[in-house]
Parts: C-alpha cells; sequence; structure tokens
C-alpha cells in the first residue's frame, strides 16, 4: 500500500515536473519568438528608413532649378544674328572637386552668345567655412573676426584655354534643398577650336601652408582682397558634339514680344 502511494506521488511529481519544464520551454520558445519579431520589425524600418533617404538624396540631386532658356535682350540681338542655336551636356557637368555642376548650356556661336545653368552645394561652403573660422581663431586667438557666408561672397568668371577671361551676369538665382543655383549670361566668347571654363571664386579667400600644432598643411584662411577659385569645371570644348536647340512656341512667343 505504502509503496503504491509513494509511486503515485512520484508520478504526480514527476508530471508536475514535466508540466513546468514544458512551460519554461514554451517561455523560452515565446521570448525567442518576440526577439525575433522585434528584430525584424527593427530591420524593416531600418531598411524603409534608408530606401526613402536614399530616395530622397536622389531627387535632391536630380532636381534641376533654371534650367530654361531666359529670353534677355542680349539673347534677342543674338537671335537677330543667327538662329543657330545649338546645345550639348555641360562637359562633365562637375567640377574636377565635384563642388560646382553645370547643365542647360544654350549657345548662339555666330552671335557669341551663351547660357548656362550652375549649381553647388551649400554644405561645401559650410566646410569652407568651418575651416576659415578655425584658422582665423588660431592665427589670432581673441582678436579674430567671425566670418560668415557674407565676407566670402561666391562670384563666377569665365575663362578659355587661351587664358582669357569673360565677365558673367547672373540672370537668375534660386534655392532648393541644400542647393543653390544660378543662371548665368556670357557675350562676346568664340566657340571655335577652343575650351571654356566656368570658375566658381570665393571673394577674400587664400589658399596657403599653415604651420599649426607643428603640422603645415594647405589650407584656405581670410584674407581681404584674394580670391579663391572653389570650383573649376570645363563645359565646352572643340570635340564636343551639338544639338540643335529647339525653340518652343513660348519661348519664340517672347523673342516677338517687343
Amino acid at each position: 500500500m505504502e509503496n503504491n502511494v509513494n509511486i503515485e506521488n512520484i508520478n504526480l511529481k514527476k508530471s508536475d515536473d514535466d508540466t513546468v519544464s514544458n512551460q519554461d520551454d514554451d517561455n523560452k520558445v515565446s521570448g525567442v519568438s518576440k526577439v525575433s519579431r522585434i528584430f525584424n520589425i527593427c530591420l524593416t524600418v531600418a531598411l524603409f528608413t534608408f530606401i526613402v533617404a536614399f530616395l530622397f538624396r536622389l531627387c535632391q540631386a536630380d532636381h534641376k532649378e533654371l534650367k530654361d532658356l531666359i529670353i534677355t535682350e542680349s539673347f534677342k540681338e543674338a537671335y537677330e544674328i543667327s538662329n543657330d542655336i545649338r546645345t550639348h551636356a555641360a562637359g562633365s557637368e562637375f567640377s574636377d572637386n565635384g563642388a560646382l555642376y553645370a547643365y542647360s548650356f544654350v549657345y548662339i556661336p555666330e552671335a557669341k552668345y551663351m547660357q548656362i545653368t550652375v549649381r553647388y552645394n551649400t554644405r561645401h561652403i559650410d566646410e569652407v567655412l568651418t575651416s576659415l573660422n578655425e584658422n582665423e581663431r588660431a592665427l589670432k586667438g581673441e582678436n579674430a573676426k567671425e566670418i560668415t557666408f557674407d565676407d566670402i561672397k561666391i562670384s563666377y568668371i569665365l575663362t578659355d584655354s587661351k587664358e582669357l577671361e569673360y565677365s558673367v551676369k547672373i540672370l537668375e538665382a534660386a534655392e532648393m534643398y541644400n542647393y543653390k543655383y544660378a543662371k548665368l549670361e556670357v557675350t562676346g566668347i568664340s566657340f571655335e577650336d577652343i575650351s571654356l571654363y566656368i570658375n566658381m571664386m570665393l571673394e577674400n579667400t587664400e589658399e596657403t601652408e599653415l604651420t599649426l600644432n607643428g603640422e603645415t598643411k594647405k589650407t584656405l584662411i581670410y584674407k581681404e582682397g584674394s580670391a579663391y577659385n572653389a570650383g573649376r569645371l570645363e563645359f565646352h570644348n572643340k570635340e564636343n558634339k551639338y544639338i540643335p536647340y529647339k525653340i518652343s512656341k513660348k519661348e519664340l512667343k517672347l523673342i516677338e514680344a517687343e
């Protein structure tokens, strides 16, 4: 009789232990399942965020303000001389250092006239300002000037492979995302057997070698009256294959307007 009771107690205890063990296993499986779900959710959110950020950045990079031709009085005069209007991709589009980007190049060779749109990333200029201010403080200490964008205003100069320089007129300016745009117009320029360059100039900025903390490096400093070429882009040469630029009805109407 005692043996039967003991066996029953043992069986009951074993059954209870199995139940507890199964519950522990279920809890472990449930815990692993929850961690797996959380990981998958985090991974999905991260992937979605990356895709959205990538697409947004792509839209920024592809966005083109001021891409249309602007009908100015100078253009009308050029059009009277010749209606042989041409266009082609603006060279490699980017300057060697990636600071300057150009597109919408339209020109009339016989009339020595052109328009082009340029764009730069404001982050590039922010980096320049950071460098200028760091060097200014290192050189002048408490007497250092706080340098802002207004101190290094951006201008554009057109040069050719014969080292001639042409003045540039900014027809319109725009800003979108972290980019600034300018529609440029140049007159009196030759396009035959020559390479042409757009240069983005920073006023009151000079490149020099500076020794700080025993280390010598080439860097930028603020210097009134100086000018630094922050980006040089070849947009035309004699090897470029052009296509005719077709005047739209809207543009033709503006050309014919008094």
